[in-house]
């Protein structure tokens, strides 16, 4: 359960962990079990949610490029529109990308320094990132994880979560990265396959060699 050293490019006191895996294997689980090991943790989507805020630059090119017809009365994006419109366009999805990642990356990045600021070196700071390999932001981190689940599972909880059809799910799922490839760039892999108990009590122990190892690594 202890990790490769990665090479450290953002010199943050605290060990920087950033969580990734595809949909329905348990980031957000994950990234709760960090806390409650006393990480301190941040979570990207809260910073989607953000940029696109009613009145916001982001929102008024997302609307320009795609439709005023995405934002409600109320001033806010209707995200269900937009992702029923961009899906399984790689264009679209990319344009999408290319308009809210900036966007998202600067957002979080002074969030993530803000908790760098006033956090001890044997401290660990856990950031959920979803499309984390996909935007290129691995160098941010001194170890990143991905969580992994088998298909079925996935499936399962997405039918369960979203109140989607099986087909739907698995569709969704296709159309991210594979859990292979994001598995061969990561620094270590927590299986999602069993019980929330044991699930847990993984991300607890990696909580505790990264301390554990960090302080070995200071004392050298």
């Amino acid at each position: 359960m202890t990790p490769r050293r990665r090479r450290r490019r953002h010199g943050c006191p605290a060990i920087l962990v950033g969580i990734t895996g595809s949909i329905g294997v348990g980031k957000s689980t994950a990234l709760a079990a960090f806390r409650s090991s006393g990480a301190r943790v941040l979570d990207a989507d809260d910073d989607a949610r953000a940029v696109v805020r009613p009145g916001g630059r982001t929102l008024r090119a997302i609307s320009d490029a795609f439709g005023s017809d995405l934002i409600a009365p109320d001033g806010t994006l209707r995200r269900g529109t937009l992702a029923e419109r961009v899906f399984g366009k790689p264009l679209l999805v990319e344009r999408l990308n290319q308009i809210t990642h900036p966007a998202i990356r600067r957002r979080l990045r002074r969030r993530i320094l803000r908790l760098c600021a006033d956090s001890p070196a044997d401290s660990v700071i856990a950031v959920e990132i979803p499309l984390l390999f996909e935007s290129g932001l691995e160098s941010w981190f001194d170890t990143v994880v991905v969580i992994g689940a088998d298909r079925q599972t996935q499936i399962h909880r997405l039918v369960n979560r979203d109140a989607c059809s099986a087909e739907v799910a698995a569709i969704r799922i296709t159309a991210q990265w594979s859990f292979e490839r994001k598995a061969e760039l990561a620094d270590l892999v927590v299986n999602n396959n069993g019980s929330l108990r044991k699930f847990e009590r993984s991300i607890q122990l990696l909580c505790r060699n990264l301390v554990e190892a960090r302080r070995t690594a200071s004392q050298e």
